[in-house]
């Protein structure tokens, strides 16, 4: 799912929510595989499986404090974040609203405001820091599915 986001990044330049799908569908399928899903459906709950309990403690920082909200008064909380990233999925999956949804590019030299949802937010977070939340987050599913004292685990990184 990475690798397909990264085909339409430069066309999607502009809408992130179509990458944000890509990356959350990797979210969950990660999830389902690590928690030994079989059944259909209960995306969110895996969702949520994925950056609350799978990614590292450092990404679920940058999570929780990636939008801030009501006036820049709040920032969103971690489940939030989780949340929101998984409203934007679906507008994207369900009913093809890829172009509702802002975040900053690296380059941007100013603040980026989105309203979503009746939310006016201001993202602190890009796409590619998603993607890479999301990489470090399969990287260390894959490390709990490799069995106790494998060697392989010697070579999963700190994230």
């Amino acid at each position: 799912m990475l690798w397909l986001a990264d085909r339409i990044e430069r066309f999607a330049r502009g809408r992130p929510a179509l990458l944000i799908l890509f990356y959350v569908i990797a979210a969950e399928a990660v999830a389902k595989l690590v928690k030994g899903f079989q059944g259909k459906g209960h995306v969110k709950d895996h969702v949520r499986i994925f950056f609350e309990d799978i990614c590292s403690d450092r990404d679920r920082s940058i999570l929780s404090n990636a939008f801030s909200a009501d006036g820049w008064l709040s920032t969103l909380t971690l489940s939030e974040a989780v949340d929101l990233l998984y409203e934007v999925r679906c507008d994207v999956a369900h009913e093809g609203r890829y172009f509702t949804f802002t975040l900053p590019e690296p380059s941007d030299s100013f603040q980026v405001v989105t309203t979503y949802k009746n939310l006016s937010l201001e993202p602190r977070i890009t796409a590619h820091d998603i993607r890479q939340i999301v990489l470090h987050g399969a990287v260390l599913g894959a490390a709990r599915l490799l069995p106790a004292g494998s060697p392989c685990l010697k070579r999963v990184p700190k994230l």
